[in-house]
């Protein structure tokens, strides 16, 4: 069984780098690191999803999209290669689910019609996500090949989460965010420390990002609605926000996983 991790980063970022390959080599056979600039990043790219990468030949029995921000537990790609198993290629601990019928968003970071299932907190069992966090992703060599197929023209830097959604779409994927507790996935001490910014708030913070994530995300919902007899639940009923958001309260005890933070 071979697996492969893929990473994109930038030279400021080396020492967290470090972090991060220290908690995920063992893990892998191999480690692909992008290295973007304060220039720009390399053509064609939207993060981890250049095809260079993603598609570099022999592709491994697993793929794992990974981030320089976070810390990986012992049991990570176990984990997440088990789950990819279980649900037809495609496995995360992170991801927003679209709540209600809209069909188009003023802004992608700002609306209301989205709920989140986020990696530092609680998940209490394993649910379906239309938007993958790409950061902490596990995809089959069949589910590579389907999304190699049918990525878009990537156009966009640092919008590889939106790129993926559009991509699993389209060949009828489906991303499973794995059941998980606070603290199993931990945040890279060094990015508080040393205040650095995410990507998600560099491409927010400035006009263009924000047009071009708004963008995308209204490509992937007008997807969505030409072909809702095919949602990330699939079923023509697309979930309510009551049903959906309550599963990320922190309160709740997580009621079944195999992962926790021991």
């Amino acid at each position: 069984m071979t697996r492969r991790a893929i990473v994109s980063t930038i030279p400021e970022r080396a020492d967290q780098l470090a972090m991060m390959v220290k908690t995920l080599e063992p893990q892998v056979d191999e480690i692909l690191i992008q290295l973007n600039t304060k220039f720009g990043v390399m053509p064609g790219s939207a993060g981890r999803l250049m095809p260079g990468y993603l598609g570099r030949e022999p592709l491994p029995d697993y793929t794992f999209l990974v981030d320089d921000d976070i810390l990986y537990p012992k049991d990570y790609c176990s984990g997440l290669e088990i789950g990819a198993q279980v649900y037809g290629g495609v496995s995360t601990v992170h991801g927003r689910v679209v709540t209600g019928d809209v069909e188009r968003v003023s802004s992608f970071y700002q609306n209301r019609h989205m709920a989140h299932h986020r990696c530092l907190h609680n998940v209490p069992f394993d649910i379906p996500v239309e938007i993958p966090g790409t950061g902490v992703m596990c995809l089959s060599r069949e589910a590579v090949e389907l999304v190699l197929r049918n990525m878009p023209e990537i156009k966009y830097p640092d919008t590889s989460d939106l790129y993926l959604a559009i991509a699993l779409f389209e060949a009828r994927l489906r991303a499973w965010c794995l059941a998980h507790v606070k603290g199993w996935i931990q945040y890279n001490p060094l990015m508080t420390e040393r205040e650095t910014l995410t990507i998600w708030d560099n491409i927010a913070r400035t006009v263009e990002g924000h047009a071009h994530a708004t963008e995308l995300f209204n490509f992937y919902l007008k997807l969505r609605k030409q072909r809702m007899a095919f949602s990330a639940y699939g079923s023509t009923q697309v979930p309510t926000e009551q049903e959906i958001v309550p599963l990320e309260r922190e309160s709740d005890p997580p009621q079944r996983t195999t992962r926790d933070a021991s």
